[in-house]
């Protein structure tokens, strides 16, 4: 004897839409996809009826799967379809020849499709007015029959306005855009579509939050020479989990090409960094100095902007060099072992930006030898036979020289 066949309940046959108004004007194609449960027996076939007429239908192609699939329906199915509305579009699972389970999609007029509601909103929204750049928010809208049948918006011809004016904000296609000029506050925003049915929808205006957005530099040069990345964190005071990306631009374009963003452990957990490669320089085109843009989006809107200068490396000039003694000009002798002291190089360029010293040729050294005491590359190392006194540590790039006293005590 042989064990019976699931029930349709067992099979669980799902449409992902019920309801559909077919394409009419353009060549957009609708796809509604239709699935089992998981306990389906394998092996399942399907086929669909049109108002329990079978048969394949122009416009309307079913693709299966494993007790799966999707139809897709074009514009064609209107065209050629001459049977009665709502068409009851029925899909079959089928096993071993029998009928296990059917769901039904209801195919729409769309010729005769009347809109009788609007569902809109804006995003983002509240908008944030920036003190520099344009923000704005887009509009996004559905139109329902009167029995709540979402309608095609390929189909649709709709709009957005201001009923009143105000200043800093434009409105552009489906967009309003919010300049600096803009107040803070409330405004109306008009959504109509051709038929006549409108919905109002409110954008609020709010001045941008201060969030303490730093680097720890303003003028960078990138690595060449050097092949580790640079990273600039970026300081803000938000708590971290709150809404905040970032993005940028160089020279007014999004170029992307050994630079962009990336987040990790910072300044501030899961902070932000501007990380740069070396091979940036080689490949931007220009102009020099370079000016990237850095601006801070806080619930979809702009808050702030910072600066950074890139400059090129490829002609980086020395035009100041200093040395600093750390952690301090001033070593007791020890009594056993060594003490240490850091000649810091401090290079800039003729406009006073600081200079990466992996990108130079330069050299530090003992002004004159000291009995005790030793340099290798720009560390000092006193021994405990040195003698109280002083010596200079000197230092030496592009042609110019800098020293510094230390003293031993």
């Amino acid at each position: 004897m042989s064990a019976p066949r699931p029930a349709p309940a067992e099979i669980g046959l799902e449409l992902s839409r019920h309801d559909l108004y077919p394409p009419l004007s353009n060549d957009s194609i609708e796809i509604v996809s239709f699935s089992t449960t998981a306990t389906a027996p394998a092996g399942l076939t399907f086929d669909y009826t049109l108002n329990d007429q079978a048969g394949e239908a122009a416009g309307i192609w079913m693709h299966v799967g494993d007790n799966l699939g999707h139809l897709r329906i074009d514009r064609d199915f209107i065209a050629q379809f001459a049977g009665n509305w709502p068409v009851q579009l029925a899909v079959r699972a089928w096993e071993d020849g029998n009928l296990v389970d059917s769901a039904v999609l209801r195919l729409h007029d769309t010729r005769s499709m009347v809109v009788a509601r609007c569902e809109a909103q804006l995003g983002p929204n509240p908008v944030s007015i920036s003190q520099e750049l344009e923000n704005g928010a887009a509009a996004i809208a559905a139109f329902f029959d009167a029995q709540g049948v979402e309608l095609p918006e390929s189909e649709l011809d709709w709009e957005i306005s201001l009923p009143q004016s105000h200043p800093g904000l434009v409105v552009e296609g489906k967009r309003v855009r919010v300049f600096p000029e803009a107040v803070p506050g409330d405004v109306v925003v008009r959504v109509r579509e051709r038929s006549g049915v409108e919905q109002d929808i409110t954008l609020t205006l709010i001045e941008a939050q201060d969030i303490g957005l730093e680097l720890p530099r303003y003028d960078l040069y990138p690595p060449l020479r050097n092949p580790r990345p640079e990273m600039l964190w970026i300081q803000h005071n938000l708590e971290n989990g709150a809404d905040l990306k970032f993005t940028f631009d160089i020279n007014g374009k999004p170029y992307r090409t050994g630079i962009g963003l990336g987040r990790g452990d910072g300044w501030f957990e899961g902070d932000w960094a501007i990380i740069v490669e070396n091979t940036f320089v080689t490949s931007f085109p220009g102009p020099w100095p370079a000016k990237l843009l850095l601006k801070a989006v806080v619930d979809g809107s702009i808050v702030d902007t910072v600066t950074l200068w890139l400059h090129d490396t490829k002609t980086i000039e020395c035009a100041k060099a200093d040395l600093e003694l750390l952690p301090s000009a001033e070593v007791e002798i020890p009594g056993q072992g060594a003490d240490v002291v850091v000649a810091a190089p401090r290079f800039h360029d003729a406009n006073g930006v600081p200079l990466p010293h992996e990108e130079l040729d330069w050299k530090a050294s003992l002004v004159e030898p000291v009995e005790g005491v030793e340099m290798r590359g720009h560390v000092v190392y006193v021994y405990p036979e040195a003698k109280p006194g002083q010596f200079r540590v000197g230092i030496r790039c592009n042609g110019l020289n800098r020293a510094r006293v230390v003293t031993l005590v």
